[in-house]
Parts: C-alpha cells; sequence; structure tokens
C-alpha cells in the first residue's frame, strides 16, 4: 500500500494485494485505489477496488467472484455526533453466489453520536437502486461499563461488559454481548475480548492482542452461521517527522511527535514512553482535534517539575506535526547567606527572611544561615532581610546533569553568600 498527500486536496491512496491456494492455477490480484479528505467540520471519501477472478477474501473459503467496487461518500458533524451519507456500488462475476458475493446499487445514511462520553448510538438506513423495495435499517446501542478494576505492582487491569442491540426493518433483532479484560504491564497493552450472541444469531468470538510501543499483535476465533474462522496479524508503521525515523504503533488518520528535550527522556506521555533524545511519537490522533497529551507526574522528582503537565496536540488528516511543549525546569536549591559585620562573617539568623518579586511567599533562614528555595528557574534574583542588613542576591544554578530525568534529583548546596549593609 502507498498514500501520498496531495496538496490544498486530500490524500490518495493506492494498494495492490495478491492471493493463491493449493487449487488456484496461478496468483489473484486485487488492486485499489482511493481519495480521500478530512476537514474541520467536512470529509469526503471516493474509492475504486478491482479484484480478478478468485481472488481470496477473508473468511471464505472458495475463491471470491467479486469484479469491482466503488463507493463515494462525505460526512459531516451533526448535533452530538456525526453524520454521512454515500453510494455504493459492487459487480460480480458470471456464476457468483449472490449470498456470498452480492451485486449491489444502493444509497446509504447514517448518524452516529456518544452520549455521556460512554454510550454510542448508531443509526443506519439504506435503499437499494437495484430492487427499490429493499430498504434497510439498523439501529445499535452500545453502553460499556466497568466492572472490575485494579492498579498494583503487577500493573493495570480492568474488566468490561458491553451489550449491543440491532434491529432492521423487518423486526429482526440481534443482541450482542461482550466481555473484555485489559491488562497494562509495563508500556505494553495486553486485552482480550469474548463475544457471544444472545438473540437472533448463533456467533462467538475471541479476540486478544497486544499493544507494544513499536507494533500491535493480534490473534481472532471466529464461530458463526458459514462455519469457522480464524486469524493471526502484526503490524507497525515508520513515520519520518522532525529529521528523525520512528518506529511505531499503526498510525491511524494522523499523528504527533512530541518533543520534551533530553531531561525528559523516559518520561511517559498518554502512556508512551520518550526515547533518549526525549522524542516520543503519538501514532492515535484524530484529525482536526485538539488531542490531550499528559506526562505521568509519577516519574517527575518533586524538586523538578514543569510548568504544566499537560498539552494539547492538532493535526491535519494524515498529516504529523511537531509539538515542543514549555518545559522550563522548577528547581529547589539551598542557599547559604552569611552576614559580614566589623569585617567578620556570620551565618544569618533564624528569623532572616528572603523574597523573590512576584510571588507571595517568604523563604525563612534556617539552621547555619541555610535557606531553601523551591519551583525556581535557573536564574532567580532575590531580597534577603536581617533585621537592619539587606541586599540582592543573583543566584545562578549550575546545569543539571544530563541523562533523563532521574538524573535531575540532587539539590545543589550554594554559597556561601555575603551580605552587608542596610535593609532596603
Amino acid at each position: 500500500a502507498l498514500s501520498t498527500s496531495v496538496p490544498y486536496a486530500g490524500v490518495l491512496e493506492t494498494s495492490l494485494a495478491g492471493s493463491g491456494g493449493p487449487d488456484a492455477s496461478g496468483i489473484s490480484r486485487q488492486y485499489s485505489v482511493a481519495f480521500a479528505n478530512v476537514y474541520d467540520r467536512f470529509g469526503y471519501r471516493l474509492s475504486y477496488r478491482h479484484f480478478t477472478a478468485g481472488f481470496i477474501l477473508p473468511t471464505f473459503e472458495d475463491g471470491a467472484r467479486k469484479r469491482d467496487q466503488l463507493q463515494a461518500s462525505v460526512s459531516t458533524r451533526a448535533p452530538g455526533g456525526s453524520l454521512f451519507v454515500g453510494y455504493s456500488q459492487s459487480r460480480t462475476y458470471p456464476g457468483a453466489d449472490s449470498l456470498r458475493n452480492p451485486a449491489s446499487n444502493f444509497l446509504f445514511a447514517g448518524y452516529s453520536a456518544s452520549l455521556l462520553r460512554r454510550i454510542s448510538l448508531s443509526v443506519f438506513v439504506g435503499r437499494s437502486l437495484t430492487t427499490p423495495r429493499d430498504t434497510n435499517v439498523s439501529a445499535a446501542i452500545s453502553i460499556p461499563f466497568t466492572l472490575f478494576e485494579s492498579l498494583g505492582e503487577r500493573g493495570e487491569y480492568a474488566t468490561q461488559a458491553q451489550l449491543a442491540i440491532n434491529q432492521d426493518d423487518r423486526r429482526q433483532t440481534r443482541a450482542d454481548v461482550q466481555l473484555g479484560r485489559a491488562f497494562v504491564r509495563g508500556d505494553s497493552t495486553y486485552n482480550l475480548d469474548l463475544a457471544q450472541s444472545i438473540a437472533g444469531s448463533d456467533f462467538s468470538a475471541l479476540y486478544g492482542s497486544w499493544l507494544h510501543p513499536r507494533f500491535s499483535a493480534s490473534a481472532q476465533l471466529a464461530r458463526g452461521a458459514g462455519g469457522e474462522a480464524y486469524s493471526l496479524g502484526a503490524a507497525g508503521a515508520v513515520a519520518f517527522i522532525g529529521g528523525r525515523v520512528l518506529a511505531s504503533r499503526p498510525i491511524g488518520s494522523s499523528f504527533a511527535l512530541v518533543r520534551l528535550g533530553e531531561d525528559y527522556s523516559g518520561t511517559h506521555v498518554n502512556g508512551l514512553p520518550s526515547d533518549n533524545k526525549g522524542d516520543v511519537l503519538i501514532p492515535d490522533l484524530a484529525a482536526y482535534v485538539d488531542t490531550p497529551l499528559q506526562l505521568d507526574p509519577r516519574e517527575l522528582p518533586l524538586s523538578f517539575q514543569p510548568e504544566s503537565l499537560s498539552f494539547t496536540a492538532r493535526a491535519p488528516f494524515r498529516s504529523g506535526v511537531i509539538v515542543s511543549p514549555k518545559l522550563a525546569l522548577k528547581r529547589d536549591a539551598l542557599v547559604r547567606m552569611v552576614i559580614r559585620e566589623g569585617g567578620v562573617d556570620t551565618p544569618a539568623p533564624i528569623g532572616s527572611t528572603a523574597t523573590i518579586e512576584g510571588r507571595e511567599e517568604e523563604f525563612p533562614v534556617g539552621d547555619g544561615g541555610l535557606v531553601y528555595f523551591y519551583g525556581i528557574g535557573d536564574v532567580t534574583e532575590f531580597r534577603f532581610i536581617s533585621r537592619d542588613t539587606g541586599c540582592l542576591v543573583k543566584l545562578v544554578l549550575p546545569p543539571p546533569a544530563r541523562g533523563g530525568i532521574e538524573t535531575l534529583t540532587a539539590i545543589p548546596e550554594l554559597g556561601p553568600y555575603v551580605c552587608q549593609g542596610a535593609a532596603p
């Protein structure tokens, strides 16, 4: 498969596939071409796919007799969700099984929405142009809810149940129950799902997947009226962005390269770890949507905090963006203050204070003239006052050790700084 962007128009996608079997006389082929784009509130797609005779489709033990397929659709935002309309045409070779490879020519429309951030609702309407009386209406609702979840030393895991109900205009109802188990261990996520139809069908399926930061793998076993089918697969992606080539899970509609800097190497963003240069590729952004990105606060030492732990990324359709959040380190330091009187230096007494312009808090002096400053930058000017003595001090912190956020835990001890003169 190959895709390339056409400026101001969209994305051109092409693919070529081949299939063969013990009884096949040669390699059968399938090729496709599609043109699509998604704007802020509008999207479209036009695709054409051609099959040579005998090309094998998944779950079909004999050669498929589909010849070509044409589809065009447009979508737009609607209240609470999205709306789409389209046209589809499918033609077959002579002698094709009408049940497995039906010829069709119809218009369709649909609406989907997400309610309360958890309940999914979809409605689909199709109208055949070949047989005008053949109209299909279906509706589906999905309500997931968590049965059990936990966070422990071995990782995070959760179990979910989901009920989906579908009814068409022939009053045929199908209800499916799906149980899912998700487990997070380290940087990988494992999923195991079991689906069982409880009405209107004898369909059942077992599905498992492994999501690694650099690839994904899956396995599926399904049983239905047409028999049994199984599949195994692995997928990954390579992105060239920001002068680097990065391996990733499969990339969806859009993606982003988040650049944290070397000080934050190993820090996770949305569950994905940054590499030794502080870069992390986020492969699953939605086009033209502000996707929230979150640093894992558990990996940051208390004495080294960025200005913000969350930010957003917004990418065009089938494109990537580089996000460089402002992550200026806020550091801590111990500063030793000394008062010079009559040529003699003595530690600043307990009860003396230091203040930083723009901050309300005062930093008190402790034993030995030590002042503990927290949440300051690399260069800070503070005002020191002790009884009738005072001065302005420019504090310059030494560069932090490089090599990852775990090396930034040492609190420097600076000074002594000598103060003499009348308090301002």
